[in-house]
């Protein structure tokens, strides 16, 4: 059975927002601690043994649900249980809004998470915005991670999300904000309006799991995308500030070799100077590797943890 952690009202402006202050040292070459505020995550988890639990980590405009048949399926083929966890990231589904959506601040709160719920040394899968989250994460905080998959995005310095193409996540990200109110009543009826905008089902579904259609009450998203927009045009959203960190755990870097996310001539030198045992694998899909190839990727999920 699945249980629920942290359920908290944070998806709106008459939410409750859990926010602490967590003094964190960045590992940084001058010594340096620096204080974030964190906020407490929401997530889903099966239970397990005394093995380093996983938790896994959603990417832009995701949900703690998106890796619930993963963990459903690995719980079933695994004779040594693992405790797992799913989280909701800061200003996603229902976690808390804030207004520092960086990846830094996101790796502060999952170590707020590990430690808060006492769970050691972790094991982290973090897809997209998610796997540059879990890197911040193993670089800042390492004494609570154990080891490290990111599934298809790199350390690449100097990038901003939002690339302007046409079906990015900045122009999905406005279409949500553009929908009117009438619009989102049904998911029938937000559906045929995003269609005017985004061509390819699969993004528009993704984009609906975000809609919340109360009995009583307005419709809303469950996303801060007063906040999100307009972080996906800066590089600051995506800096991992690493200069001079490494992390020396087993570190797999799964990439989707039709996605040219990661792209082992571009990417290899500095994925191997943060991550010194990192190895780059592939599967056969686009950028959604877990959905695209749901087998495949809990295949290599189970060869990690085992081989790690």
């Amino acid at each position: 059975n699945f249980t629920m952690w942290h359920r908290v009202g944070g998806g709106g402006s008459g939410g409750v927002r859990h926010v602490r202050l967590l003094s964190t040292s960045t590992s940084s070459p001058s010594g340096a601690a620096t204080t974030r505020a964190t906020v407490e995550l929401n997530s889903v988890s099966i239970p397990g043994g005394a093995d380093s639990p996983i938790i896994f980590i959603h990417g832009l405009y995701g949900a703690a649900g998106n890796f619930r048949s993963v963990m459903k399926r690995l719980s079933q083929l695994t004779e040594q249980k693992r405790p797992m966890y799913s989280i909701d990231l800061r200003n996603h589904g229902a976690s808390p809004w804030n207004d520092d959506p960086s990846v830094l601040a996101m790796a502060a709160d999952v170590n707020d998470f590990i430690e808060t719920h006492e769970l050691g040394p972790s094991v982290l899968v973090g897809h997209s915005l998610g796997g540059r989250t879990a890197m911040a994460a193993a670089l800042h905080h390492p004494s609570t991670v154990d080891s490290l998959m990111v599934v298809d995005m790199s350390p690449q310095t100097g990038i901003a999300v939002d690339d302007g193409t046409d079906g990015g996540v900045g122009q999905v990200g406005r279409a949500m904000a553009a929908m009117p109110a009438d619009a989102m009543r049904s998911k029938e009826a937000a559906d045929a309006f995003l269609a005017t905008l985004i061509e390819t089902p699969m993004i528009r579904q993704w984009m609906l799991q975000n809609l919340v259609i109360p009995k009583a009450g307005e419709p809303h998203w469950r996303l801060n995308l007063d906040v999100l927009i307009p972080a996906l045009g800066s590089a600051a959203l995506l800096d991992l500030d690493a200069s001079g960190l490494s992390f020396g755990g087993p570190t797999v870097f799964l990439r989707g070799s039709r996605s040219p996310r990661v792209d082992e001539r571009v990417h290899g030198p500095l994925i191997r100077q943060l991550f010194p045992q990192a190895i780059i694998r592939s599967l056969d899909t686009g950028h959604w590797v877990h959905s695209e190839k749901p087998k495949e990727f809990i295949d290599e999920v189970l060869r990690f943890v085992n081989d790690s």
